[in-house]
């Protein structure tokens, strides 16, 4: 009778059992957020969605899969500067060795590409120019106003002398007394 009543995990040895490849990466999958579900992450490696809802449901109490799903927690909760510090280290490397093709292979179109590839990187060579601007100079309140005033006096010469941007310039007499020619004639 103590078997009866004892869990339906430790009967079937759900809480202790190793953890398959597959059940791993269903677990990954699920944990990192690959997939929405348990069940699409079971389908997605091959598995049954039951075998993956016993083996992690809260009520299993499956330690291997406990403790992975904790790893991927913590790997996932390390700090984004660890990858931005390997990706600096890792593109470093990529350099070195499009410098060692360019230089040491064998075959042309090898050294032309990397060639290529590295000058692509430098500041002077390369194909699109990065430009940073900074605006130390903003505009003042007082320097808008300036600026308003100065679009509101254009604005009424405008107005005033409408006329002669339509008609063109009427003739003035000179100090000699002759008339400047019509600027219609």
């Amino acid at each position: 009778m103590a078997n009866r009543k004892q869990h339906w995990a430790d009967r079937y040895g759900f809480r202790t059992r190793k953890l398959s490849p597959r059940m791993k990466m269903a677990i990954r999958l699920h944990a990192t957020g690959a997939v929405p579900t348990k069940g699409a992450a079971a389908k997605a490696v091959g598995l049954s969605p039951s075998a993956m809802y016993v083996h992690t449901s809260d009520g299993a109490g499956n330690l291997p899969a406990a403790i992975e799903y904790a790893k991927i927690d913590k790997a996932l909760g390390d700090r984004a500067e660890d990858v931005s510090v390997l990706i600096e280290s890792l593109s470093v490397e990529a350099i070195h060795k499009f410098a060692g093709l360019m230089r040491f292979s064998g075959k042309d179109e090898v050294q032309l590409r990397a060639a290529i590839e590295l000058a692509d990187r430098g500041r002077k060579t390369a194909k699109v120019q990065k430009y940073e601007v900074q605006n130390d100079h903003a505009i003042t309140p007082e320097a808008a106003r300036h600026i308003a005033q100065a679009l509101v006096e254009a604005a009424e010469a405008k107005r005033r002398f409408s006329a002669v941007a339509q008609d063109g310039f009427i003739g003035v007499p000179d100090d000699e007394g002759l008339a400047a020619p019509n600027e219609s004639s």
